[in-house]
């Protein structure tokens, strides 16, 4: 459940850094384009999915 909530979180704030969002402007400027925003959104989804498979316990059987 707690990893339905952060995954929930990351995908909305992924969503957030899409070009055309107010986000995206802040962070970026208003001219960014999408290689900004495709380089923070992998970023970090790359980092979020390393510490979940780093910090996960296993399902007792």
């Amino acid at each position: 459940m707690q990893g339905l909530y952060v995954g929930a979180l990351l995908l909305a704030g992924a969503f957030t850094l899409l070009p055309g969002r107010r986000m995206n402007a802040v962070l970026f400027g208003p001219d960014a384009g999408w290689t900004p925003s495709l380089l923070a959104i992998g970023s970090i989804l790359a980092v979020a999915t390393f510490l979940w498979l780093r910090w996960r316990r296993p399902v007792a059987a």
